[in-house]
């Protein structure tokens, strides 16, 4: 820039020049660029300070005894002063760029190490957890036999016997329940959740998993009805990954609906899906619930002690890995109702 604006005048080339600094001053040691080596004799100089891009720079411009001789009066100074700056401007410009792309540089690097540690401490978490978890299943199946067996040895008559045995079956399936869903996670996580899908008759499943949970409705004063076409409706999914969806969704019904309400299981055939609805007569959820309820170890009521906060957020995989959705409507006061689709089979 600064030799395109004196390019017709040789002379200015050779007799004119600037020096910009770090600074307020102009320190030797800030010296940033010089536009020519330091030339002895120098008539004219002016100093300037510049803000340019919060940073703050000196400006030294010089001229030569001759560039005056020559030129016969100061005026040209005015030609020297704008190039100067001008040239002066565009390197501070580059220099500040060069300086943010640096800056840029180094907070990417920083950004991708800390990305790969986290990384790093998924996996580790992820193996861990499944190691544990694994390992746990065993002890705890071992547990639920030893209770069965231990409960026919019970005499029918001995009531404490019994309620300590069903004590001990609950705690140890809520074990069960809770090392299948850290298990899960993990398979969620690292991309493994596999389903099996298979031609299944859908009103077996529902049944199944509603005559599980009949017996804790019952007890509750919660009304469990199923409402189910009379034609059979078969679907392509894994029994097994269904009954699990089926347990959580009427279990957590359940769970939230009061002495006195209702939860019903409803489905209805479409064209190529079949879509599954329970319904509760609960407190509902608002519009920030709704939006994270599907968020995993997200719970409605932190009041309440048990359960995870994984079960619809397993939910939501199993579906989606069928190739369905599953959706939630619900308004407070006015109960929830949860809807998932499984493709029909052929």
């Amino acid at each position: 820039m600064f030799r395109g604006i004196f390019s017709k005048d040789p002379l200015a080339l050779e007799s004119i020049g600037y020096l910009v600094y770090d600074g307020t001053s102009p320190d030797p040691q800030a010296l940033l660029y010089a536009s020519a080596p330091e030339r002895p004799g120098r008539e004219h100089a002016r100093f300037a300070t510049l803000n340019v891009a919060g940073r703050t720079w000196t400006l030294h411009l010089y001229a030569l005894p001759r560039f005056y001789s020559a030129h016969g009066s100061r005026l040209p100074l005015l030609v020297l002063v704008v190039g100067a700056l001008v040239s002066a401007l565009v390197f501070q410009v580059l220099l500040a760029n060069h300086r943010y792309a640096l800056l840029q540089a180094r907070l990417l690097a920083q950004a991708q190490a800390a990305t790969a540690e986290a990384q790093e401490a998924v996996r580790t978490r992820d193996e861990v957890l499944a190691i544990v978890s694994h390992d746990l299943r065993n002890p705890v199946g071992s547990i639920l036999l030893s209770v069965r067996l231990l409960a026919r040895r019970v005499p029918e008559t001995d009531d404490a016997g019994h309620r300590a045995i069903a004590g001990i079956q609950r705690a140890a399936e809520g074990m069960r329940v809770l090392i299948g869903d850290l298990l899960d996670l993990v398979r969620i996580d690292t991309g493994r959740l596999v389903v099996e899908p298979r031609p299944c008759p859908l009103q077996e499943a529902a049944r199944d998993a509603v005559d599980v949970i009949a017996p804790i409705a019952a007890a509750r004063g919660i009304h469990l009805a199923v409402d189910l076409p009379a034609d059979p409706l078969r679907v392509l999914c894994d029994r097994e990954r269904v009954q699990q969806v089926f347990s959580n969704l009427i279990g957590n019904a359940v769970k939230f609906t009061q002495t006195g309400g209702s939860v019903t299981v409803r489905a209805e055939g479409l064209p190529d899906r079949v879509r599954v609805s329970v319904a509760d007569t609960g407190p509902g959820l608002t519009a920030a619930e709704r939006e994270r309820v599907f968020d995993r170890f997200w719970q409605a009521d932190k009041s309440r002690k048990g359960g995870t906060g994984l079960g619809l957020f397993i939910v939501k995989a199993i579906v989606t890995a069928h190739g369905g959705d599953v959706t939630v409507q619900s308004e407070p006061g006015k109960g929830a109702t949860f809807s998932f689709t499984l493709p029909r089979a052929p």
